[in-house]
Parts: structure tokens; sequence; C-alpha cells
């Protein structure tokens, strides 16, 4: 590589966030060297368009003079480029001694990233790391890498992490976007893992023929979790085999990944998981937390909370039957928005539901065994009726509360109606967000079924049932409709 004359030099530190060691006594310096280097900005960095090589001192002696505060080198690439060229995808890949350490993929959403490099393998005098940007897809333009390097302690960045992270488990349809995406992430502090499918992973279900046979007759409540699981627990009714259970959790069967032998290593490789998934999605510079979006994973709740007893819980609650109301919309399933099969809407009406209560046993056990301190449960009807007052609560609870011309700024921007048109309806993410919508979308027949199946947790949540209004109305003397009305659907 034909290299520039005068020596570009960076020194290597620790993370400004990472306050819980002192920085290494020694200063020591990393030079670069291109063929298209030139200046970044402050603090001092050199960027290069094609390749560069950084010449980093032996490091083998770092953990001994930092007592293991510092065991790895971080290599922090940021090119701004991207957000402003979104058909942009580049490649860069990080070699020592001819040999891969990692690649970075850098596009629209991702414009900075951090390599991690053991310390251990930087034993020569001098070690060559070669960093080669490759496009992917995109024109003719070639953005610019700007390079920084950093100290760090790979357990203690996992544990930053840990602390960092806020979990929110919901059943699917229940609004977790919005208060994912919208809500927490709202002022660019907080990075989204938006279903990163952990728990389709790690806590996969059982799909075994006969557990969904003729669904819409078994109407009712299995209990589900993992004493169940086990055989800690057992239903009442063991005749019939629940619709849904994990794959898993047969702890009984030596070689199990959740044998008591086993979980111990089953947990840490969920976490170096996530912790590698987030670093590969946002490195670990410039934001505060990690908001995990897991509507559709929510079934490893309990399994991802051990993993994680340090972060925080949010149990997000919707009224089942207008989820499933959702469930039936366009962008959920355009076959069951547009299908007047009776059969068929009974059989998903039967299957969501079952599920429905699957996940929520999972969560509310997950939940109840967190630290009362890094958990809150929110009701989605709670959100959409008090905005301003449940905003605050869930920002203070996590720790990033805000001012109140914050808050209004945020209630204006995020509530629904005051959303664009054109991002939210039956066919998008963001729906109407009416509350009791059902009653006027489902047969009577169709919500005794839900009911039948979801009822014991819809009134553990507060939720009224349609026999309740029925009572009611039977009692005051008024004519019976068959539907619950929709005033009287929402949270007691």
């Amino acid at each position: 590589m034909d290299v520039v004359d005068e020596p570009k030099l960076i020194r290597i530190r620790p993370l400004d966030h990472d306050t819980a060691a002192p920085p290494p006594s020694r200063d020591v310096w990393v030079e670069v060297r291109s063929a298209d280097l030139d200046g970044g900005p402050a603090p001092r960095t050199w960027g290069f368009k094609q390749s560069a090589d950084l010449l980093v001192p032996t490091l083998l002696d770092l953990p001994a003079r930092t007592r293991g505060d510092f065991s790895e080198l971080a290599v922090d690439l940021l090119a701004p480029f991207f957000p402003e060229h979104p058909d942009y995808i580049f490649e860069v890949t990080l070699l020592l001694r001819g040999e891969v350490i990692d690649s970075k993929v850098f596009r629209n959403f991702t414009q900075r990233h951090q390599f991690i490099v053991p310390t251990q393998i930087l034993f020569d005098d001098t070690n060559v790391l070669t960093l080669t940007a490759r496009l992917v897809s995109g024109g003719l333009e070639t953005p610019r890498f700007f390079v920084r390097v950093f100290y760090v302690q790979k357990d203690r960045l996992v544990r930053m992490l840990e602390s960092n992270s806020i979990w929110i488990f919901s059943t699917a349809r229940s609004g977790s976007t919005w208060l994912a995406n919208d809500i927490l992430c709202w002022n660019g502090q907080v990075r989204p893992m938006d279903e990163p499918g952990v728990g389709k992973m790690f806590a996969p279900i059982s799909w075994i023929a006969e557990r969904f046979y003729d669904l819409a007759n078994k109407a009712g409540y299995f209990e589900s979790g993992i004493n169940f699981e086990t055989g800690a627990s057992v239903r009442d009714d063991v005749s019939v085999i629940a619709p849904f259970e994990r794959e898993f959790i047969y702890e009984r069967q030596e070689n199990q990944i959740w044998s008591p032998q086993n979980r111990k290593m089953y947990l840490s490789l969920l976490k170096e998981t996530v912790f590698r998934h987030v670093v590969n999605e946002w490195g670990f510079i410039h934001y505060k937390k990690v908001a995990f979006k897991m509507p559709n994973d929510s079934h490893a709740a309990d399994v991802v909370m051990q993993a994680f007893p340090g972060s925080f819980m949010i149990f997000l609650m919707r009224d089942g039957r207008d989820v499933m109301k959702s469930r039936f919309s366009p962008f959920a399933s355009m076959k069951l928005a547009k299908t007047t099969d009776p059969q068929l809407r009974l059989y998903a009406i039967a299957f969501y539901s079952h599920f429905w209560n699957f996940q929520v046993d999972i969560v509310q056990s997950a939940f109840d065994a967190h630290a009362p301190e890094r958990r809150l449960l929110l009701h989605y009807e709670k959100l959409r009726r008090s905005p301003r007052a449940e905003f605050r609560l869930t920002l203070d609870r996590i720790g990033m509360p805000v001012s109140d011309e914050q808050l209004d700024a945020l209630v204006a921007k995020t509530v629904l109606e005051n959303m664009p048109i054109a991002e939210r309806g039956p066919d998008k993410p963001r729906q109407t967000g009416e509350i009791g919508k059902y009653a006027r979308v489902f047969s009577p027949a169709e919500i005794e079924l839900m009911e039948a199946i979801m009822g014991a947790n819809l009134r553990r949540f507060g939720y009224r049932l349609s026999s309740d209004a029925k009572e009611d109305t039977a009692s005051a003397g008024a004519p019976d409709t068959g539907r619950a009305p929709q005033d009287t659907i929402m949270l007691s």
C-alpha cells in the first residue's frame, strides 16, 4: 500500500462512559497509515476510504498492568455518510496477520461500529491491524471511515449492557411498536432491538400435530410455564394435551440444554448471543440504553430474565380480544382479514386465544420472579387514555426522566391520532388503537369462544367479560343485546 509520509497518531483511551475502572497510567499511541488518509472531527481521528493499517504496539501486558480492568482493544469506526445515502451498503473487514477478526456492515441505520480485539493476540512488537472497505450495493460515491481506538473489558461491557437494557414483553398486536420505538426511543438515546428473535432461538415451541387438532373444541384455559413443562406442577385435566408448550425444557433428559448441569451454560450462551447481536447492530458508543421489543419472543421471558436479572422488564398488557381484532387485520393476515369461512375463523380464534394465554402466563411468571424495582406493568388502555401520566411513569422508572416541556412534545408527537395518516391504519403496524373494537368485528359466538379460553387471564388483569355485562344489564332490567357495551370492555 502507498502510505503518507507523516505519521498519523491516535491515542488509545478508555470509553467516556466506562468510569468503573481507572484509566491505564501509560499513554499508548497507534499509528494510522492509508493512501487516502484525512483528518476527522475532534477528538483527533483519521479517516480512510478504501483501506488503512493500524500499527498497534504490543498490548500483551495490558491486563496485568491494569489489574484486569482492561483486556481488549476496541477499534471504533464512524461513517456519517450512510444516513444521508440510504441505498449504500459497505462491508468493512478487520484482519490481523492475514486472518479475519471480524466484519461489520455499514448501512442506512448503522453508521458506527466497533471491533473488539483480545489483547492476547496483540503480542508482536508492532501488530498491523488492516481495515478494508468493500462496496456491497450503491453508487459511485465512497464513504470515509473515521478511526478511534479504546481500551475496554468485554465482561464489563456485558454488565453495562445488562444494566442498561429494557426488555418489553407482550403478546403481538399489543402496542409494543408504539411503546418501544415511538416512546422509549423518542430522543435517540435508546436504541431499539426490534423483535430480535432471541425467544425463537432459545425457547423453541413444540410443534407436534396433535397439540393443534380440533382447537376450537379445546375451549378452556391451559396453564403454561416452566413448572408445567418440568413436571413440578400438573394441570387439573391431564387427559387433554395443551396446545402450546416449549420444546427445550425436559430437564430429566440427561443431555438436554436445560438439564441442571447445563443450565448455567445455557444462560451464559443466551447473554453472549444478545451482547454480540447488540454490538453488531449498534455497537456500544453514543447511546444510553437498549430497548428489546419482544412480542413474538415473549414465550422466552422467564429464561431471558434469568439471564438478565439486572435489566429492566416491562410487561405490556392489552385486552386479548382487541389483540384478536388486530390479528384479523390486513397487516397481520390478509387471509384472516378477508375470509368468510366460519371454520377458519373459529380455528384462528382458538389458536391465537390459546397462544395469548401461553405467552401471558410465561411473562407473568417472569415478572413475578424479577426484582420489583426493575419491573413495570403497563396496560395499553391506560397508555391510550392517559398518555401524559403513563409516559412520565414509564420514563421515570427506566431512569430517563423528562421535563414537562419534553413530555408535552413527546405526547403530541406519539399519540396515534397525531401520527401521519400514511403511517397508521389496518394495513400498518400502527392501527387505530381503538379500545373495545373487537365487539364490532366478531360475532357473539366468536367472542364466547375467546372468553372461554382467555377469560381467566382477562379477569386476572382487570378486564370484564361479556357475561359480566349480561349480569349487569339483567340486574338493571335493560334488554340483553348479546354483546358487552364498548365502555364496559375497558379496564376497571
